[in-house]
């Protein structure tokens, strides 16, 4: 798909004409019919390939049903977006700290501005990364001065957290390009493994889950990691009918052990089936695995891959409100995982 670079003039403004919008809590939308259902249609893929419990995933799919009547605009005051930047749009959505993203669906762009300089340079540096582009959607123009970067609009749909087949496809489809990003920066160091006394959630979760003695032998141990994505959720993984395409790099990607971001990606389908079904399905054989990154089946692969996953899964839950419930959903899940992963390792 070939598109342009967005028209931008000589003051960093583009040239096109603004659109009339409608807007409410951080949301706008072109006063257009066929833009109102055009967006609401994607929306609900959004949101229903992210939902994993069926009866809610079938209320939701009705009430998207119900709001692509384009009479459902005219209840949003009209209103245009407060932005830096006159940036021709269908859609935006403002979130906090001046973080915004405009779609022009028309014209096929996408243009993301980001909340913090740092942000910027990291999403400019991941981005050029040969690898990483290979499997993102192509990068129009940078804007430094406002922290603004256009990319090409892929319309594809999330991968669906309630489809276990598609998500196995997909991240055994991934995973040769995800091994090839990881070789592009690795490292033998010592992972950071906090203090179990003085964080009760994440020791709790590494008592329960058997990790104990795995969590003592990495303590002051180097390790072999390389770069992961870090944020590897159905969301961020859009599937067209002939290509699959990562998006939001910028904000999670770390230097980790080799199985982290196809933990998190497994984790997610424990929304809508076990994890024994999760595990049992995904690891029935380790060639899948094996080939593209040998070393990530080494044993102390595996064991830094568990901890870390354990470490970071508990500080974003924490971050929600610390709820019993999700951690453990956590630990049966690092159970599961972590015996079949052992078995393979040992194989």
């Amino acid at each position: 798909m070939t598109i342009s670079t967005p028209p931008v003039s000589s003051t960093g403004e583009s040239s096109a004409e603004a659109i009339a919008m409608r807007g409410l809590a951080g949301f706008y939308v072109a006063d257009c019919s066929a833009t109102w259902v055009q967006i609401v249609d994607s929306l609900a893929e959004n949101v229903l390939a992210a939902e994993g419990r069926s009866l809610v995933r079938l209320l939701k799919a009705g009430g998207f049903k119900l709001l692509r009547h384009p009479g459902w605009r005219l209840l949003l005051p009209q209103k245009a977006p407060q932005l830096p930047l006159t940036i021709p749009a269908d859609f935006i959505v403002k979130g906090n700290n001046d973080k915004w993203i405009a779609f022009d669906l028309k014209r096929g762009w996408v243009a993301r501005k980001l909340a913090s300089r740092e942000l910027y340079q990291r999403e400019m540096w991941i981005r050029s990364i040969p690898e990483v582009a290979a499997i993102s959607p192509p990068i129009l123009r940078w804007d430094p001065d406002e922290m603004v970067f256009w990319e090409v609009y892929q319309p594809g749909r999330p991968a669906a957290v309630h489809d276990l087949d598609e998500g196995i496809k997909v991240l055994k489809r991934l995973w040769p390009r995800l091994a090839a990003v990881y070789k592009v920066r690795t490292s033998c160091e010592r992972l950071e493994t906090p203090e179990l006394r003085k964080d009760p959630p994440l020791e709790y979760v590494v008592r329960e889950a058997g990790l104990e003695s795995s969590w003592r032998r990495l303590e002051g141990q180097p390790v072999n990691q390389g770069l992961v994505h870090g944020d590897l959720k159905h969301l961020n993984v859009l599937v067209q009918a002939d290509a699959i395409w990562v998006i939001d790099w910028g904000e999670q990607f770390f230097i980790g052990p080799p199985l982290f971001d196809v933990l998190y990606f497994l984790y997610w389908h424990s929304r809508s089936y076990t994890p024994e079904t999760v595990v049992g399905r995904a690891f029935a054989s380790a060639d899948w695995l094996r080939e593209p990154l040998p070393e990530s089946l080494q044993p102390s692969a595996v064991e830094a891959s568990l901890a870390v996953f354990a470490r970071e899964m508990v500080d974003r839950i924490k971050e929600e409100g610390t709820r019993k419930r999700s951690l453990k959903k956590l630990v049966r899940f690092l159970k599961t995982a972590g015996g079949r992963l052992r078995e393979l390792a040992d194989a």
